[in-house]
């Protein structure tokens, strides 16, 4: 009976045969769903009919209730692609609302006409024999793109002839849907860690076991490298056990810090900062450590400026505190020793000893002036100066050293010139050079020149040369050069690296040659490489004004009446001393509203005033109330230090010379007689002998 069924109905026949074929379709579509992370495909609408066939009624219920069960669909073509089967799974793929819909028609009439290459290309291998599995874009009914797998088995006749294919259509465009969001996370993720500028690194063990392209240019390492290095070898020594503490602790739960800054050898050698941010997570199954880090080398370099600025900022005001003291004090050491040897006669054994008082009085005035410029508190004209007659000046102050060492000078013949004080220059500059010279004790060449230097819109990246013309000081040695460490704090007051058994330097030196270039808007910048010797290079904005000639003066004295305003007694005591040394008719008074009472009532030719009274009127105010009551009041300024811009409002008003204390006799006479004689022009005049 059975073969009377097979005879009736062939296609009966032969959908027994692949009975076992379908099975293992259907278990490799299972194991296609479970590799693929599964796919939900909706059951087909209830209102799908059974499975049909052309020209064939299939009369095995049990057959019917296989194909109409299988959620995937199952479509039969001929040798023409044309669908002479489907299951109302399959018709559901195709969007059609029930499976005769799809009877007749054909494969091609779902496909764009880019795959039909694809479709002829796969009947070909089935016409050879070979089972196919491919993946297909269609196009539904309803116009809707869907992605297909095709899991297709060849068909022959009795006589080998090819009829078409039985295959399992499996609708995987949620899954494509789902591989490509996937494709564009991971590619969004890539993109983030190969662009990121801070370098991300994935630590677990004591490896690294990833690192981004920026950790990599930081270090130096290719990510292979770094991988086969304990990441211990990449940090720093005087870090490493922090760091690695912190680690350990963080992946046993530990409440860590999650931020924090160290350091880690590049495979140069070089030192960089990094900060750290870092996080527990799992990585392939195990703790690790995600860190991300940022290079903050500039950062910290900046930093250290800025405190060592604030270092510098607060060690000026105590000294120059300290200085405006000390200068009252000095007073009568600077300016007796030259009266009382005038009183005692060349000749008196006693001369001696003021020689001694007056040379180390002189010695205390010196530091006392590195202290006001280290405070930047003191006072000086800006005159147009050639920074070359300074540097001979100092040449000539230096004196005969030994043999072996060779000074090279390279003075340009066209140099420009600077607005400066003179004798601030000249501190710079022997400064350096004796700082040079003390480098090299036993032999060395010492190297000075300058040039015209123009920098044009390009901003130095470490001094931040303002654009403009400079004049260049450049003082080389051939010593053993500065170490890093050191090189930071050469600017640091009281910082010293000369040793107690030689000559002790008072470490203000650098600290004050460092004020004075900023007092005069120039740069500095120290190279110095151990063994090689050290560069000092010197910036100075210089100016097309001529430079003056010099000025003798010889010490001149009066009758004019002089009013000395200071609260000082020492001080008062001295400078009345010497005005009535020099003839003038003098009197003094310890405060501003004292003298404003007695301008009241009298006039003087001259005031001498000092410039910072602590409590009540100081030399501004003193001098306003003064050309008040007298429109043609002559007046000097003395003082050990003043604020810049309290000395600026005295001079609109009209003040003259700025004396520094502390005075001397010809100091003092020179400033006296020229504003007495209306001389016009602010002098700086230094306390020379």
């Amino acid at each position: 009976m059975s073969e009377q069924k097979s005879k009736q109905n062939p296609l009966v026949a032969e959908l027994d045969r692949l009975r076992s074929r379908l099975a293992a379709l259907q278990n490799a579509i299972g194991c296609q769903l479970s590799a693929s992370h599964s796919c939900a495909i909706d059951p087909p609408p209830a209102t799908y009919t059974s499975g049909r066939c052309i020209g064939h009624s299939i009369v095995d219920l049990s057959y019917e209730e296989l194909f109409n069960a299988i959620e995937e669909g199952i479509g039969i073509v001929d040798e023409n692609e044309v669908f002479i089967f489907v299951n109302p799974a399959c018709a559901a793929i195709f969007d059609q609302p029930y499976c005769d819909a799809v009877l007749g028609t054909t494969v091609f009439d779902y496909i764009n006409d880019d795959y039909r290459p694809v479709i002829d290309q796969q009947t070909a291998l089935r016409k050879s024999n070979h089972a196919t599995r491919y993946e297909l874009p269609i196009i539904s009914r309803k116009g809707v793109h869907k992605h297909v797998l095709v899991s297709a088995t060849p068909r022959f006749g009795r006589d080998g002839e090819y009829l078409g294919a039985i295959g399992a259509l499996l609708d995987i465009t949620a899954r494509k849907k789902m591989e490509g969001s996937v494709r564009k996370a991971e590619e969004r993720y890539r993109l983030l860690f190969e662009g990121a500028e801070e370098g991300i690194v994935v630590a677990q063990g004591s490896a690294v076991r990833l690192a981004n392209p920026a950790f990599t240019k930081l270090i130096g390492y290719s990510l292979e490298e770094l991988m086969s290095l304990p990441f211990a070898a990449v940090i720093h020594p005087d870090d490493r056990d922090m760091v690695i503490d912190r680690y350990r602790r963080r992946l046993a739960g530990q409440q860590v810090p999650t931020g924090y800054d160290f350091r880690i050898i590049t495979r140069y050698g070089e030192t960089r900062w990094v900060r750290i941010h870092a996080s527990l997570i799992r990585w392939e199954g195990e703790d690790a450590i995600l860190c991300f880090l940022a290079d903050v080398t500039e950062l910290k370099r900046l930093q250290e400026q800025a405190e060592r600025a604030q270092r510098l900022e607060a060690a000026g005001r105590i000294a120059g505190q300290v200085a405006h003291d000390f200068n009252n004090l000095l007073g009568p050491l600077v300016a007796y020793p030259q009266i009382v040897r005038e009183e005692l006669g060349k000749d008196h054994p006693a001369t001696v000893y003021l020689d001694t008082i007056e040379s180390a009085a002189e010695q205390m005035a010196e530091i006392n002036q590195q202290l006001l410029a280290l405070g930047r508190r003191g006072h000086y004209d800006l005159e147009p100066v050639n920074i070359n007659d300074v540097i001979r000046l100092v040449l000539d102050q230096i004196g005969p050293r030994s043999a072996s060492l060779v000074i090279d000078t390279r003075l340009a013949d066209d140099l420009l010139a600077i607005k400066a004080g003179a004798s601030q220059m000249m501190r710079v500059l022997l400064n350096v050079a004796t700082n040079a010279i003390d480098a090299m004790p036993e032999a060395g060449l010492l190297t000075i020149s300058t040039e015209n230097w123009c920098v044009n819109n390009a901003i130095d990246s470490q001094l931040q040369i303002e654009p403009g013309e400079y004049v260049k000081v450049t003082i080389s040695d051939t010593g053993p050069g500065i170490p890093e460490y050191i090189l930071d704090r050469v600017f640091e007051p009281f910082f010293t690296t000369k040793k107690a058994d030689k000559k002790r330097g008072s470490g203000l030196g650098l600290s004050v040659v460092h004020a004075i270039v900023q007092d005069h808007k120039g740069y500095i910048d120290i190279a110095g490489t151990p063994g090689e010797g050290t560069s000092v290079h010197l910036y100075f904005p210089a100016t097309r004004e001529a430079v003056a000639g010099p000025d003798e003066t010889m010490i001149v004295g009066g009758t004019e009446s002089v009013l000395v305003i200071d609260d000082d007694a020492l001080q008062r005591e001295v400078v009345q001393n010497l005005l009535d040394r020099l003839g003038y008719r003098a009197e003094a008074v310890r405060s501003g509203e004292i003298a404003a009472t007695l301008l009241g009532s009298r006039k003087f030719d001259l005031l001498l005033i000092d410039m910072t009274m602590p409590s009540g009127m100081d030399g501004v105010d003193v001098f306003r109330r003064a050309v008040q009551l007298n429109p043609e009041q002559k007046a000097i300024i003395i003082s050990g230090f003043a604020e810049s811009e309290r000395v600026e409002e005295a001079r609109r008003l009209g003040v003259g010379a700025f004396v520094k204390k502390p005075l001397t006799l010809r100091s003092l006479a020179t400033a006296v007689r020229r504003e007495l004689d209306c001389v016009i022009g602010k002098t700086e005049i230094t306390a020379t002998p």
